[in-house]
């Protein structure tokens, strides 16, 4: 969850990849996944977006 101007990477991943048409997002978490599971259910996306946590 290292950030970036404030948003962790992977969110500015996302980000970007929604400017370009895509809306469902896998993340294989691991070690610590609860951290990220966390920010997304309290983060602001973008509408439509749907964070899946494997």
């Amino acid at each position: 969850m290292i950030k970036v101007l404030g948003k962790p990477i992977i969110h500015r991943i996302i980000d970007h990849y929604y400017f370009y048409g895509y809306k469902d997002f896998y993340i294989a978490i691991g070690h610590k996944g609860e951290v990220i599971q966390e920010y997304f259910q309290k983060c602001k996306l973008k509408k439509g977006i749907k964070i899946n946590c494997i």
